[in-house]
């Protein structure tokens, strides 16, 4: 009997060594983030995060795992949503029953109440003020000039982390070191060392479950679905790739529409444009920034600083039309790609120039019967922040009746603006099309 149980007390002890060697190792150290401004809700999680992922970050296991999700590039950035690691499991110390989340409550030493709700006055679990208040927070790794995600030895070496805050614009931001010490780099001048950037995704759509059915346009299909595949779902939210939430969009938009809109021809007993003669769809063939200082403004940031924890662009277009009945409708499209993708340099980056983005982005089969004479195309670079609403109008003839249409448009403060151009009818689709210039930006629209 003594030897069952001495051999039961063992096996009691073992069960329960990793779990408390994993907590003694980690020694979750307190760090001095007071420093660090913290203007809005979004900065407080984004540092309460940062002093976690310092702490779990000594951990080989953990730098490999975030490392593999980052070189997924699951939106062609070099990032992750914390979303869709927060519960995957991790085996650390041969304990088997971590996820990346409860290491992160356990590194800030078990301090997960963290945002009082100004709705309730409740405070929330680190995880859930995640979900509700920062769901596109990305952990990312920038490519800079000279170092990349590849060089990062996560066998050996953690990383400091940086922490873009809503004061970027004092041309600073945070940073913690490997040892823990807060202090701060410049937006202007790419770091010589890699930063595990903590930021906000501009490439994902996220729509929390509550609210999820929020497109308006009249849809002649009730069971279409008008906001596209989740790339990933939580309790909370869904978390929609931009791009396939604006093509879900556009094909609800274009269902709204009378049959004729698909029409195949115009005028073809007396034809006097291309259009009238081709039954195909427009495309978008190409873009291009007008020069390599307008280019350096918007891939780095709006002083012209060289934002280097910014991933690559992400240019989008919206196109308005109307009908004779008032009605407006809108696609929305988008154009990512890093550095390569719109410009181009000599030797170690010089005399460096804008290049053409290549592509063939298809609009509509435009039968002017139904879309007037005129479409509105507005550009603009993707970088978020809070909303304004500004007005647009242009003139489209339906029939032989000129119409002025206006629309509400919701602009984004952060957000870069491209210009706009009206694309007529009668315009060249031949060959490789017609070129507009909206003073920013070329574009080519053809058939």
């Amino acid at each position: 009997m003594k030897t069952k149980i001495q051999f039961f007390v063992l096996f009691l002890c073992v069960s329960l060594f990793s779990r408390c060697s994993l907590e003694e190792d980690l020694d979750p150290i307190s760090i001095n983030t007071n420093s660090i401004s913290q203007v809005t809700v979004q900065d407080q999680i984004a540092v309460r995060v940062a002093e976690g992922l310092h702490n779990i970050m000594k951990y080989p296991e953990v730098r490999a795992k975030i490392k593999n999700a980052i070189s997924n590039q699951f939106d062609g950035d070099y990032n992750v949503l914390l979303a869709e690691i927060v519960n995957e499991s991790i085996t650390v110390n041969q304990n088997n029953d971590e996820t990346i989340g409860s290491l992160l409550l356990t590194g800030i030493n078990g301090k997960n109440a963290l945002i009082e709700s100004s709705v309730n006055s409740t405070q929330k679990n680190l995880l859930d003020s995640i979900a509700e208040y920062y769901p596109l927070m990305q952990l990312a790794i920038p490519q800079l000039e000279e170092l990349n995600v590849n060089d990062w030895d996560v066998e050996n070496e953690p990383l400091p982390l940086a922490i873009v805050t809503a004061a970027r614009k004092s041309g600073k931001i945070p940073t913690i070191d490997v040892d823990g010490k807060v202090s701060s780099v410049s937006t202007a001048e790419a770091p010589i060392e890699l930063y595990l950037v903590i930021s906000e995704n501009e490439r994902v759509t996220v729509l929390p479950k509550a609210k999820n059915n929020s497109f308006e346009a009249n849809v002649i299909d009730p069971g279409l679905d008008c906001t596209g595949d989740a790339y990933l779902e939580d309790i909370h939210n869904e978390y929609i790739l931009n791009s396939v939430y604006y093509e879900a969009q556009n094909d609800c938009s274009i269902a709204g529409l009378p049959s004729s809109a698909n029409g195949t021809s115009n005028n073809t007993n007396d034809p006097s444009c291309d259009r009238d003669s081709n039954s195909g769809k427009d495309y978008i063939k190409g873009l291009r920034y007008n020069n390599i200082n307008l280019y350096r403004r918007h891939m780095d940031d709006d002083n012209g600083d060289d934002a280097w924890f910014n991933g690559g662009l992400e240019v989008h277009v919206e196109i308005r039309f109307g009908q004779a009945n008032g009605t407006i409708s809108k696609l929305t499209k988008i154009f990512t790609g890093n550095r390569g993708a719109w410009r181009e340099c000599g030797f170690l980056w010089t005399n460096c120039d804008t290049k053409w983005y290549n592509t063939l982005t298809e609009i509509v089969t435009w039968n002017k019967n139904t879309y007037g004479d005129a479409m509105h195309y507005v550009w603009f670079e993707k970088d978020g922040g809070g909303t304004v609403k500004e007005t647009i109008k242009w003139t489209s003839k339906i029939g032989d009746i000129p119409v002025e249409f206006s629309d509400e448009r919701t602009v984004n403060i952060e957000d870069d603006q491209l210009g706009d151009s009206v694309v007529e009818y009668c315009d060249n689709t031949e060959g490789d099309g017609f070129t507009y210039d909206t003073g920013s930006l070329f574009f080519i629209v053809g058939q």
